[in-house]
């Protein structure tokens, strides 16, 4: 009688192991340095990492530009409406 309660409770166990919802994560990395948008006029552009809409936004080289390499994305802050999207 044990050992047929230790089978179910481990057989029940190994099923709820099995359909247990999983979490992953995932990570993506985008350095911009493929890019070419120059204007902040809504676009989408086409980068390594995938297509990327850049609302308000575009691709800076300037020496202020925070970077990550030699461009980053600059958001137009006097709209307050800059934004990109994947």
């Amino acid at each position: 009688m044990k050992n047929t309660r230790y089978s179910f409770s481990l057989l029940m166990l190994l099923l709820a192991m099995l359909y247990a919802p999983t979490i992953s994560y995932a990570q993506l990395s985008e350095d911009f340095e493929e890019g070419t948008k120059s204007s902040y006029s809504p676009a989408l552009e086409t980068l390594p990492s995938g297509p990327w809409f850049l609302g308000f936004a575009l691709i800076g080289t300037e020496g202020n530009d925070q970077k990550n390499g030699s461009k980053s994305v600059r958001l137009d802050n006097r709209t307050n409406q800059g934004f990109l999207q994947m």
